[in-house]
């Protein structure tokens, strides 16, 4: 795999785990439900575990693939 494509998934992991603790999950003194009477920090940490989980699964599929050649 080059180092291009691991590049690529270091800063988008990067990217999710800045957004974890921004303004965009963590508010700033609200507490009011966002979706089905869940908080948005939950909301948005579900999500962002199940995007690093995806990234994460997508590259070990690239690793195994390579080492296969």
């Amino acid at each position: 795999m080059s180092k291009k494509v691991w590049l690529t998934y270091f800063v988008i992991f990067v990217l999710l785990v800045i957004a974890t603790f921004s303004p965009l999950v963590i508010p700033y003194n609200i507490s009011t439900p966002w979706l089905f009477g869940m908080p948005r920090t939950l909301w948005a940490g579900i999500l962002i575990s199940i995007l690093m989980a995806g990234l994460t699964l997508v590259a070990a599929t690239s690793i195994k693939e390579e080492s296969e050649e």
